[in-house]
């Protein structure tokens, strides 16, 4: 009749208390660790914020390797369309084998 109200009865409620309980625990015993690659992952994203020291060392890396692409570009470009001296050391080098 009690559970006809809305209330259970007394027996019901501490049985369905416990059970929740035994499956609180149960979840969180079996509750799922982060792995070794996530937990090592976060700790490394951690240190490289803006403005720690091993964020500068990166942005400074990766500055350096841009600016060295641009260099080699900027020369190889240079070499083929305007050093003409190659072809001037290769003829006479032909030139030197036929003597």
């Amino acid at each position: 009749q009690g559970h006809l109200l809305g209330k259970e009865p007394l027996a019901s409620a501490s049985a369905s208390a416990f059970a929740k309980q035994a499956m609180a625990k149960q979840i969180e015993g079996n509750a799922v660790k982060p792995s070794m690659v996530s937990r090592i992952s976060t700790g490394v994203i951690s240190k490289l914020k803006v403005g720690t020291p091993l964020f500068s060392l990166g942005y400074g890396i990766g500055a350096g390797i841009l600016v060295s692409g641009f260099v080699y570009a900027g020369r190889s470009l240079h070499v083929f369309l305007f050093d003409h001296d190659y072809y001037k050391l290769q003829s006479r080098m032909r030139y030197y084998e036929k003597q």
